[in-house]
């Protein structure tokens, strides 16, 4: 055998292996955007209970000024309320961090 058929018997060799190589690649991809698609779907979500603090009819008058706003179907997942406490406490966490700077 001469060294041109072995030259040529590795590259036939070496574009077989690189073939099979881009087939399995292909396949894990299309696996991996298979499964990212499945996540991303949609899951139904049970009813969320409006939180006992905010009155029913505040939540009425939120949906409907989502529907009327947005026109097309939709779903309203969380309502929450401005509750002092949490202003309170982002407050106090503002001012302890503004004294903690030393002014030169």
């Amino acid at each position: 055998m001469n060294y041109q058929a072995v030259a040529i018997l590795l590259l036939v060799g070496a574009l077989i292996y690189l073939w099979a190589t881009t087939v399995r690649l292909r396949q894990s991809v299309h696996a991996l955007q298979l499964e990212v698609h499945q996540a991303a779907a949609p899951r139904p979500v049970a009813a969320a209970t409006p939180a006992p603090a905010i009155d029913p009819q505040i939540i009425a008058t939120i949906a409907a000024a989502v529907a009327t706003v947005i026109r097309r179907p939709h779903r309203i997942i969380a309502v929450q309320g401005d509750f002092e406490a949490r202003r309170a406490w982002s407050a106090e966490g503002r001012r302890e961090l503004s004294l903690s700077h030393k002014i030169r």
